[in-house]
């Protein structure tokens, strides 16, 4: 009867779809682009150290800066209001975020946090607009819970969830082990929220390669798997 468990259920195939893919690094990647427009270095010295307020052009969109300057570039707390009402507010070094601030987008997520020459470094908050929020960590950890009820936490990279890591499905089922590009690929054990549970190989989120499969009745499954489904049996 464990045989049965080969075809019940497809590991589902991609954790990160919308969720981070569409909020994280799009952040990032945003985050960058703008702070390399706002390292301007057009003003002249009179405003060094003054707190000033003006429009400017930068990538044909219209922004505002409010804050101090110096030797021509953002320099201490200030803030911009750009084009789209996406706003940032916090420190500046050199015409960059640095330091703590807190970026909100037109769209209505947010990143609170440590910024670091333009980019999010340290411990941080990135909050959705829907409600869902991810932590990072000053270890490179991240902590996300989801508006959907799935929770993940480890690894993470410009590709995805890519090291190690955690997975709580919503119904509670849970996927520990490698990640690679948003997928769970490599070794790792999935335990079903009814009992049973299969450590082995994975490839793009599911059972593949060599693997055991441990049935709710304590049976043992040895073999080989392809997309899910047991193809060989030991």
């Amino acid at each position: 009867m464990h045989k049965s468990y080969s075809g019940v259920r497809l590991f589902p195939v991609k954790f990160i779809t919308k969720a981070v893919h569409a909020l994280l690094w799009p952040a990032i990647f945003a985050v960058v682009c703008l702070c390399a427009l706002y390292s301007l270095g057009i003003f002249s010295g009179l405003y060094a150290n003054q707190q000033i307020r003006r429009e400017y052009n930068a990538g044909g969109f219209s922004h505002t800066y409010s804050g101090p300057m110096l030797d021509g570039k953002f320099r201490g707390s200030g803030e911009v209001v750009f084009y789209d009402g996406a706003s940032y507010h916090g420190g500046f070094l050199d015409g960059r975020f640095d330091g703590e601030g807190v970026f909100i987008s037109a769209e209505g997520w947010s990143y609170s946090g440590v910024f670091t020459r333009g980019s999010m470094t340290g411990e941080g908050i990135l909050r959705g607009a829907n409600g869902e929020f991810l932590t990072r960590r000053p270890d490179e950890v991240f902590e996300y819970v989801s508006d959907g009820g799935w929770e993940y936490s480890g690894d993470f990279s410009e590709r995805g969830q890519t090291g190690t890591g955690r997975f709580v499905f919503p119904d509670g089922a849970v996927y520990e082990g490698e990640f690679s590009r948003g997928y769970a690929n490599g070794a790792g054990v999935y335990t079903d929220p009814d009992g049973w549970f299969y450590q082995g190989s994975f490839h793009n989120g599911s059972f593949d390669g060599g693997g055991v499969l441990t049935g709710i009745d304590g049976s043992v499954t040895v073999g080989v798997w392809s997309n899910g489904l047991l193809t060989t049996e030991a």
